[in-house]
């Protein structure tokens, strides 16, 4: 697993703003998550869905505005459309 932090270059995945890239290997999504967890607050139902987008993408970009403490995440519902 990486964590870069020096692609802020690259637009997230879900909202297509510009963002941390991580780059995920789907077999070890919880390194990530801790991460994450070190940026923002995660409830345990925010920490499942964000694995479960890590197991479907191997290399994601999300970025930490989707993971606001004591909310549910958006990620798996974003209709932004792509680029």
């Amino acid at each position: 697993l990486i964590v870069c932090l020096n692609h802020f270059d690259r637009v997230c995945d879900l909202c297509r703003q510009q963002s941390i890239r991580f780059y995920c290997s789907p077999s070890q999504p919880s390194q990530a998550l801790d991460f994450i967890g070190k940026l923002v607050e995660l409830t345990p139902s925010q920490r499942a869905k964000i694995e479960l987008y890590f197991k479907n993408n191997r290399s994601a970009v999300i970025c930490p505005r989707h993971f606001p403490p004591n909310k549910q995440p958006e990620p798996l519902t974003c209709n932004a459309p792509p680029n």
